[in-house]
């Protein structure tokens, strides 16, 4: 497994109970929730192939086997009342996680949804309520830099505490593009590690380009200092 390799299991689609058989490389991955099991959220998020859905026990089958090997990372997606999750009331993050990941997209409309000067306050009250977890900041979407410079600093002022940070990038592009967009945005924010925790090619069909992306891209994360750790966005298509 590598240490780097994770994956996004969002908790809209279907999720299917032994996927995980098939994503024996990875270690971690997250779901944009605070906790693996997002049943309370979506009653039909894990199921059979058959459409039923596993209960007690059986739901094991939806995560992995081994929850040591393949690390669950909680998501504080947002501030209550904005976004996407307008009208949805966030679980607290359990003790047992020591990282966490901050909003999910607050630049875009239709995802979290926060002025840059509101998720820095926000943010003083997330590392207050949580303290001593290692916190990865706002996930900008596509290394949103005007967004985030804002809120850098109104940080700045307030004091945030930043460990990571995160970003999203959906290439169309070369490989070598996107580590340059992913380099730049580190060294625009002092150097700070990288969780590249969105990515994938974009309105492209060919599985040729998909599988030359990969095999020309996962390498690069892998080796470059300044990502510490990403993860494919996977969506199944049944």
């Amino acid at each position: 497994r590598s240490p780097k390799k994770g994956v996004v299991i969002p908790s809209w689609p279907k999720h299917h109970c032994y996927d995980w058989n098939a994503l024996y490389t990875v270690s971690w991955w997250y779901n944009y929730h605070p906790v693996p099991d997002v049943e309370y959220y979506n009653k039909w998020w894990c199921t059979y192939l058959s459409g039923a859905v596993p209960q007690g026990d059986d739901r094991a089958a939806c995560f992995p086997s081994d929850p040591t090997e393949v690390e669950f990372i909680p998501m504080v997606y947002g501030i209550p009342g904005l976004g996407h999750h307008a009208n949805t009331s966030f679980l607290d993050v359990p003790v047992e996680y020591n990282t966490i990941l901050g909003f999910n997209e607050p630049d875009r409309p239709e995802q979290a949804n926060i002025d840059p000067e509101e998720a820095a306050v926000a943010w003083i009250e997330f590392q207050e309520k949580y303290p001593g977890k290692e916190l990865v900041s706002p996930a900008t979407a596509g290394a949103n830099t005007e967004w985030f410079d804002s809120f850098m600093e109104a940080c700045e002022v307030l004091g945030c505490r930043i460990d990571y940070l995160a970003t999203h990038y959906y290439t169309g592009g070369t490989a070598e593009k996107t580590m340059k967009i992913l380099k730049d945005y580190s060294d625009r924010y002092g150097g700070r590690k990288i969780w590249f925790t969105e990515f994938a090619m974009a309105r492209e069909h060919d599985e040729h380009k998909i599988v030359q992306l990969i095999n020309d891209l996962i390498p690069q994360l892998e080796h470059s200092d300044f990502i510490y750790r990403y993860s494919w966005f996977f969506e199944p298509l049944l």
